[in-house]
């Protein structure tokens, strides 16, 4: 447990992991804010699938750019100038749901124009950990960052619900915008130890996409983003729609069962020292899906009580996966490239989640709920098998 808390002794890491962790919860309170105006407005469920696919589909025009934007300029300058665009486009959707303007199309565009924010600051972020934390923390510093996500997830959705039920979405729009200010100020404060980065590639022109898949791991490290994130998406994507129709949840209990999977991503995040030590690393990847499948199984199938704590461990599964990736990525990746690298990989990990999304979505629309839920968690299945079988088991 020790290890699990170890980044948090240094300063700079300290303070931008609290930043991070308010700036979440604001994100998934603005997720829930949206989800249930779409439900409310009884859009069918390609239109709340498409709540995903607009936060996080800026990741595939935007990253591979904000990559060699953050290996050529301060990484520091460049993450508090898009954290006040973000802040601003943040404001625009609070003002129009405020004024009772606010329709589907609005708010699909102005969470693209948001989610563009996440695109252009999740590069310049990962890029900027191995300068807070010292090379044998950095698995703990990429679970506690896992941590300040998954905390938002258990935090932010329960309190959106009820403001949600009893306000309306506009307050939690707002609450977002200020959320950004943390990160601003804890940016502010930042006193870098390196100098600011330079471009000094030895193969000037190298993309980051290039570098990372002309080496197996990082094929691997790619191959597995996809495979995994886009059927694990289905769960975001729907689980409103789950709680909503099958379950006759409102706003308040939403939050709530999206707040579980989230505790169960916070559980793991602090396991993963104790995970990492006594489970081959070729199978942490495989028994993630399979877990993760079977938590779209019990939203597809099972009643609400025997469904949550399925769901809490799949928030185990999905922290145990992403932790395992994004180290690999950061690990694999030297420091002239880095963030270019992983911007790929962000790329490949978030633009699965966008794409997948809108496919469970079309699905759902066309074919029900369950159906659609039954064949991500088929496809999830399949590839943990393949994996034991195969390549996976290179996994590092």
């Amino acid at each position: 447990m020790a290890e699990a808390w170890a980044p948090l002794r240094n300063a700079g890491f300290r303070s931008l992991f609290v930043a991070a962790l308010v700036s979440n919860i604001g994100t998934w309170m603005q997720t829930v804010g949206a989800q249930w105006f779409l439900v409310i407005e009884e859009a069918d469920p390609t239109v709340v699938a498409l709540v995903q696919t607009a936060s996080l589909s800026p990741t595939l025009i935007l990253t591979v750019f904000a990559g060699a934007l953050a290996d050529r300029v301060d990484r520091r300058r460049l993450l508090i100038l898009v954290q006040i665009y973000a802040a601003a486009a943040a404001a625009v959707l609070t003002v129009i749901a405020a004024a009772g303007l606010l329709e589907p199309l609005t708010l699909l565009i102005l969470m693209f124009a948001v989610g563009c924010a996440g695109a252009l600051t999740a590069p310049a972020w990962q890029a900027i950990q191995p300068e807070l934390v010292p090379g044998d923390q950095m698995p703990a510093a990429a679970s506690l960052g896992g941590v300040a996500a998954d905390a938002a997830r258990a935090i932010g959705p329960p309190i959106a619900g009820l403001l949600v039920a009893f306000i309306g979405p506009a307050v939690v729009f707002g609450l977002n915008a200020l959320s950004f200010v943390a990160v601003i100020v804890a940016l502010v404060a930042w006193r870098r130890t390196e100098p600011a980065p330079v471009d000094t590639s030895p193969e000037p022109g190298t993309g980051g996409l290039g570098f990372i898949w002309r080496t197996p791991e990082g094929r691997r490290i790619l191959l597995q983003s996809a495979v995994f994130a886009l059927p694990a998406s289905a769960l975001w994507a729907l689980l409103p729609l789950v709680a909503s129709q099958s379950w006759g949840l409102r706003a308040i209990g939403y939050g709530t069962v999206l707040g579980t999977v989230g505790v169960g991503a916070v559980c793991g995040a602090f396991a993963m020292p104790r995970i990492r030590a006594k489970v081959p690393a070729a199978l942490i990847l495989p028994v993630a899906a399979v877990a993760t499948a079977v938590g779209l199984t019990a939203a597809a199938y099972f009643p609400l009580w025997a469904a949550v704590p399925l769901l809490l461990l799949t928030g185990v599964a999905w922290i145990a996966a992403l932790t395992t990736l994004t180290v690999a990525a950061q690990l694999l990746l030297p420091q002239w490239v880095r963030a270019r690298g992983l911007a790929a990989f962000l790329v490949v990990l978030i633009g699965a989640q966008a794409l997948g999304s809108l496919l469970w979505g079309v699905l759902a629309t066309r074919f029900g709920l369950a159906t659609s839920l039954t064949a991500a968690a088929i496809l999830l299945v399949a590839w943990a098998v393949s994996s034991l079988g195969g390549w996976g088991r290179r996994t590092s």
